[in-house]
């Protein structure tokens, strides 16, 4: 343990990778952590410590056994009720399954309808479903 976090270390006590703290329990992926390097870029490892996705994202969110990514999004902490929340902004969103293969692409808009998240490109759409998964809509 380092004095700013949590370090996974492989057998020559060698550090790996920085374990990132949760954002919310309820985004969390069941058997799995997620970890940033020193760019500060997130990755998701198994409780293993074998490495899912690479560190190449600005957030990984956990939604219905699937990792949702974004690159090129950042925390926006202005005007927002408490010194502890923000809102993420921008950059283009995808999602992974758990053995790291792509399910959507990131290259999507995120946006909030009606309490539901969807992502959108043009005229493709998906809406993401707590109980179907990822949904292609019209």
């Amino acid at each position: 343990k380092s004095k700013k976090g949590v370090d996974s270390i492989d057998k020559q006590l060698n550090s790996k990778f920085r374990v990132q703290r949760s954002i919310d329990p309820e985004e969390n992926i069941e058997g799995t952590f997620r970890f940033a390097n020193r760019s500060k870029k997130i990755g998701l490892a198994d409780m293993e410590g074998n490495i899912i996705l690479e560190a190449v994202f600005d957030l990984i969110l956990g939604f219905n056994n699937l990792a949702l990514v974004n690159l090129g999004g950042e925390w926006d902490w202005e005007g927002n009720p408490c010194e502890s929340c923000a809102e993420f902004k921008g950059g283009k969103w995808g999602s992974f399954d758990l053995n790291g293969e792509p399910v959507l692409k990131v290259f999507y808009d995120r946006r909030w309808e009606e309490g539901k998240t969807l992502l959108e490109r043009g005229d493709e759409r998906y809406l993401l479903d707590i109980d179907k998964g990822v949904v292609k809509i019209n």
